[in-house]
């Protein structure tokens, strides 16, 4: 790469433009020469954000103790969001210059301190696990909450003396060193972090039981039956769900029934808190306990929830139980989300009797669970239900309707093609597509021979799907056929034959399509350009080539990219003269195109483009320039 090069992206960098500063930051980061990185970092200010985070893109590509030296001073600015840019960058750099950092966590700002302890958390480096130990016993206790998260996420075994010792120290730091430990899962915190819970300070036994969780420990299962004998509230969860992480299946199958019963208790409780994270940490562990008497007081909380995440849990957790019994008699509750909550469980259980629930809920008041029992009865691939599905696709509702013709499709019965053909006519958009799709997920021949009935329909809305369909399945013979809906009357039908046709791409069919370049529709003809962009072969370039005469805009310009991305050759000649046509954005559209290209023999004209007063054409022109030769030197 020439200085000359360098200096004149740099002096590009400075442009009052800020698509010209965005490219000449991106052509800055590819090339990675260390002496961008001055001009570089003083962008991390630029007014424009895309070229903000342009910048730290190519910082980080760049990467080096250039660069770290050059962000630390950033660290103490004011301007938060340019302090925040640099400590992410350090986070993701720090490697390069860990010294640079570490000499921060002598400084008697405290908020670089907390930096420091902060970035270093990241950076894999001989002395870093021994400077953070040291600052936990800085005498500012947001330092040394900062160095027990950074050693937490280093899983430094090493650090677990200092992060006990930290167990004694003010609430929060004792927080942070609780969860660092829990990280780190070293058996040799089990013991102090046992001793702390049993003192007085809930906060405390609740955090510890959150990170018991992390050790496999029979010691650790041991304390937490011990403390589930007498818990109360929202510790029952938190000591349930720490106790099925660590404690060995044969504990947990070997509960006395008393304890089991308790702790079971403890969460149906717990199900009535107003926090919503209690709530689904007590989901959770009725899910782990499976125990079936806890299946209505989770259709309760259904009754009274209205948050969907809750909702999620709650189905979850019905199906984790198991049991089928109490869903079925739910499915038909006047409650939907009850109603709703119990389809969803029961389809995903199965089961003998299932289907009759299921296709009994299909007559529910309500059509959120109608919905959901026609959803429950595709998925569980339920062949005896049919019948009722088709009878669900004359519903009143067109949700109902169309989860039921989904269904139809997964159980991809061939007695279904009928009832399904008789939504092609459908007034409504959605329901003729998925009707559609059903039909093409059945498949086989009689799929076929409606469609091709469907061609001569007097409905233009079944000739449009029916042209689509074909197009699916494989045209084949029939392509001559579809061919003569290009002079349909309705533009729709001949953007469906359209797009089959190409999509099919059959001998003979090429001449024919070639004569939709002069279709009177704009509509059609664009149908016919966006097709092709998805082939490439010699036919399809000569007929993009040749759209570039249509007398539309947005249709020339399509056709303009589409090339670009096809590489075709055999348009660089009339590419370059679209260079110099009145239209700013063709031209651009062209500009790129021939860099996709690469075409060499349009180096002359787009170098041409570098005094053109529009600084996106002149930024395009050097992005293709770029891409044709690989750079300037």
């Amino acid at each position: 790469m020439s200085d000359e090069f360098l200096k004149g992206l740099l002096a590009q960098l400075a442009s009052h433009h800020p698509l010209l500063r965005l490219e000449a930051v991106a052509q800055l980061g590819r090339l990675g020469d260390p002496r961008a990185v001055p001009a570089l970092v003083d962008h991390l200010a630029d007014a424009d954000g895309e070229v903000r985070a342009s910048v730290m893109q190519a910082l980080t590509g760049i990467r080096g103790r250039e660069v770290a030296a050059r962000l630390v001073p950033l660290l103490s600015v004011e301007q938060v969001g340019l302090r925040n840019m640099a400590m992410d960058l350090l986070r993701r750099i720090g490697q390069d210059a860990p010294d640079l950092i570490l000499t921060l966590l002598e400084e008697d700002d405290r908020d670089l301190r907390i930096f420091a302890a902060d970035i270093v958390g990241n950076v894999d480096s001989p002395g870093v696990g021994r400077a953070l130990m040291r600052a936990l016993g800085d005498p500012d206790p947001n330092v040394r909450v900062a160095a027990a998260i950074s050693l937490g996420r280093r899983r430094d075994g090493q650090a677990v003396p200092a992060l006990v010792k930290a167990l004694a120290d003010e609430p929060w730091v004792r927080f942070a060193a609780i969860e660092a430990l829990a990280a780190i899962g070293d058996p040799a915190a089990l013991e102090p972090l046992l001793a702390v819970m049993r003192q007085e300070d809930e906060l405390a036994q609740a955090s510890i039981a959150a990170a018991l969780g992390s050790f496999v420990d029979p010691r650790a299962a041991e304390c937490l039956l011990t403390a589930l004998r007498t818990a109360q509230g929202p510790m029952v969860p938190l000591l349930v769900n720490a106790l099925l992480k660590t404690a060995p299946p044969e504990l947990i199958a070997g509960m006395d029934h008393a304890l089991r019963e308790r702790a079971m208790l403890g969460l149906v409780d717990s199900l009535e808190d107003p926090s919503d994270q209690v709530r689904a940490d007590a989901l959770h562990g009725l899910a782990r306990l499976g125990d079936a008497g806890s299946v209505y007081a989770i259709l309760n909380l259904a009754r009274n929830n209205q948050d969907p995440r809750l909702a999620d849990l709650i189905q979850k957790a019905l199906v984790a139980i198991g049991a089928s019994g109490p869903l079925m008699g739910a499915t038909h509750d006047p409650d939907p989300r009850v109603a709703e909550a119990a389809v969803a469980a029961l389809g995903h259980l199965g089961g003998p009797d299932a289907d009759q629930a299921l296709v009994k809920a299909l007559e529910h008041p309500a059509s959120k669970v109608r919905r959901q029992a026609a959803q429950q009865l595709g998925l569980g691939r339920f062949g005896r239900a049919v019948g009722s599905l088709e009878t669900a696709l004359g519903d009143h509702d067109p949700r109902v309707q169309r989860e039921a013709a989904r269904a139809l499709g997964l159980l991809g019965q061939v007695r279904s093609v009928a009832a399904l053909g008789s939504l092609l006519d459908h007034p409504r958009l959605e329901l003729r597509l998925e009707a559609l799709k059903a039909l093409l997920a059945i498949g086989g021949g009689e799929v076929r021979v409606l469609l091709l009935r469907g061609l001569a329909s007097h409905e233009p809305r079944r000739r449009e799907l029916c042209a689509l369909g074909l197009g699916s399945l494989g045209v084949g013979s029939e392509a001559r056929r579809l061919a003569g809906l290009l002079a349909d009357p309705e533009p729709r039908v001949r953007r469906a034959a359209v797009q089959s046709l190409v999509e099919s791409g059959a001998p003979g069919v090429w001449p024919d399509l070639g004569r939709v370049l002069m279709d009177q529709d704009r509509g059609v003809r664009m149908a016919l350009v966006q097709a092709l962009q998805a082939r490439n072969l010699p036919e399809v370039r000569e007929l993009l080539v040749r759209a570039l005469a249509d007398p539309d805009l947005q249709l020339r310009h399509q056709a303009v990219e589409s090339l670009g991305r096809l590489r075709a050759r055999e348009a660089v000649v009339p590419l370059v003269g679209m260079l110099w046509v009145g239209d700013r954005s063709l031209r651009i559209a062209a500009a790129r195109s021939l860099g996709d290209i690469g075409a060499e023999e349009a180096n002359a004209d787009l170098i041409g483009l570098l005094a053109d007063p529009d600084p996106e054409v002149r930024a395009t022109a050097t992005r293709s320039l770029q891409q044709i030769s690989g750079g300037w030197g």
